[in-house]
């Protein structure tokens, strides 16, 4: 599949017109009933579609102007990343939402990851998770050096071919999905596999990113890369990561539409 399938875009649209429009029903029609939610201003991972409902009310209520728009999407299933406006009066910002769908189409997990500006950790804080008081001191936007520090390697070593240290950032039991494939797999072999594959039969040796979402555990980092035996646009994509205690990346998954690839692999 090279485009995202058709019934996953009706539910990305069905999912940000229940948030504008406050339509509760709309809302849960989208979700699986242990839907996994996850925000990167609170930090918390909220679990179960009651909980996650509640969290819905309780934007309306506080936040009535508050507008989600969706901008772009990477991948074509079942994980999907979406670019997304957001506004709220007079301020604004961007996110990335990862989104995994299960075999019936509804939404099992989403990450929504963005830096968010000043007003919106004063002001929504304790509204995303009761634990987190909005008089609270306000976290520092930057990643955590250790998160920092991961991703910088990440793209230097891959840059750089260097599979061994490329490896080494990875946790023995890594989980990787991409959009070429389809699959979800596990371990460093998979990985290993895959960065082989990158550097010699696809012909990507760099990727250079250009935006990072999110900063605590779970990240988006958008990209753009090219074959290098191509004269084509540069692609982009989004890279979305997982990382575990020790700052190893425990889940990566690569979102871009591979129509380009697979025609170059058919030829």
């Amino acid at each position: 599949m090279s485009k995202l399938d058709p019934h996953l875009r009706s539910v990305i649209d069905a999912y940000f017109g229940a948030m504008n429009s406050r339509n509760e029903s709309a809302f849960t029609a989208c979700l699986a009933k242990e839907i996994v939610f996850f925000g990167s201003m609170s930090g918390v991972q909220i679990k179960g579609i009651d909980a996650l409902r509640g969290m819905f009310l309780a934007l309306g209520d506080k936040f009535p102007d508050l507008m989600q728009n969706p901008l772009r999407t990477f991948g074509t299933g079942p994980e999907v990343a979406v670019l997304v406006d957001l506004a709220f009066g007079e301020d604004a910002t961007q996110g990335m939402w990862i989104f995994r769908f299960d075999p019936a189409g509804r939404a099992e997990r989403i990450s929504a990851l963005y830096d968010p500006q000043p007003f919106q950790i004063k002001k929504a804080r304790g509204v995303l998770h009761p634990s987190l008081k909005s008089e609270e001191e306000d976290p520092p936007l930057a990643l955590d050096p250790p998160l920092q520090a991961a991703m910088d390697q990440f793209f230097e070593t891959f840059n750089a071919g260097d599979e061994d240290a490329h490896m080494s950032l990875f946790a023995p039991d890594v989980v990787y999905f991409g959009s070429m494939s389809g699959i979800t797999s596990s371990g460093v072999a998979t990985v290993r596999g895959v960065f082989r594959a990158a550097q010699t039969s696809m012909g990507v040796r760099r990727l250079t990113p250009l935006r990072t979402f999110g900063r605590r555990h779970e990240l988006a980092v958008l990209l753009n890369f090219r074959p290098e035996d191509s004269e084509g646009p540069m692609a982009e994509g989004v890279w979305a990561f997982r990382f575990d205690e020790q700052a190893l990346i425990a889940r990566i998954s690569l979102l871009w539409n591979p129509a380009f690839f697979t025609k170059k692999l058919s030829t």
